[in-house]
């Protein structure tokens, strides 16, 4: 089903303008989130790997200028979406908020249990707060925050009914979850699984209430932001067809691509 993708405003890096006050940072392997229009408050959603910080900051520079965020709003806690937490708190002392549920994975008292291995999130304490119970999402008036579980036992997405406008999280994906270059490129640009789901009836159920919603604009963690009035239906049709075989994982990269690719890492880490 043909959706619009929104363009990247290059592989590795970059701000784009999805609404007039929703931006799109684009980080290496994963996207972080500015809601808010500039010179008013503004919140950061999500917050990219332990080495994102830099670009993230000199994002903000880019549209919100001298003005900190506000506050942090994590859609869960995952490494690549926490992991820039505790420099960028260094730079913005901000409350931090996270899904109830997800909380002990924020605090050091619980791992991720992922097959037989477990991977743990930074502990945010003192600076972890919970969402409020009412559902709204603190500094940004009409958004709500839905319980989206799955990916992670206290995912949430984030929803703003006024333009149909979602900001997904990994609930689920726009690029193939499972080729490491789509991380980069964005490709298929459509509605897929994400990475993981540590539970899997849940991530059904979760991306069936997004579907639920009718969204002309859905923003994720991974992959192009995704709009247009065929959108609900491509959701609708993922759920449809989500217990699907996978596609096959594809070979590892060749040993040459993936030490370049951790020179330009190092390369750009140094830059920050």
């Amino acid at each position: 089903m043909s959706v619009r993708p929104v363009p990247y405003p290059s592989l590795l890096g970059g701000v784009q303008k999805l609404r007039p006050d929703v931006f799109q940072v684009r980080l290496p392997i994963v996207s972080a989130y500015f809601l808010g229009t500039p010179g008013s408050d503004w919140v950061l959603v999500d917050a990219g790997t332990p080495l994102d910080a830099g670009m993230i900051k000199r994002a903000a520079t880019q549209v919100h200028g001298s003005r900190s965020p506000a506050a942090i709003v994590l859609t869960h806690g995952h490494v690549d979406h926490v992991g820039s937490v505790p420099r960028l708190r260094g730079l913005w002392p901000v409350p931090v908020y996270a899904r109830a549920e997800e909380l002990p994975f924020l605090t050091g008292q619980a791992k991720y249990q992922i097959g037989r291995r477990t991977s743990s999130a930074p502990d945010l304490r003192p600076h972890i707060h919970a969402l409020p119970t009412d559902g709204s999402v603190p500094f940004l008036t009409g958004w709500r925050w839905i319980p989206t579980p799955g990916h992670t036992p206290g995912h949430t997405s984030l929803w703003r009914e006024a333009d149909r406008t979602l900001i997904v999280g990994d609930a689920f994906s726009t690029a193939n979850a499972r080729n490491p270059v789509t991380l980069l490129t964005g490709e298929p640009a459509q509605v897929s699984h994400a990475f993981l789901y540590l539970s899997r009836s849940d991530g059904r159920e979760s991306v069936r209430r997004l579907a639920e919603l009718e969204s002309q604009l859905a923003a994720v963690g991974h992959g192009k932001a995704l709009g247009g009035a065929e959108l609900p239906g491509a959701i609708r049709e993922h759920v449809r067809r989500f217990d699907d075989p996978l596609p096959t994982q594809p070979p590892r990269l060749p040993l040459l691509a993936l030490a370049a690719g951790m020179a330009a890492l190092v390369w750009w880490w140094r830059r920050e």
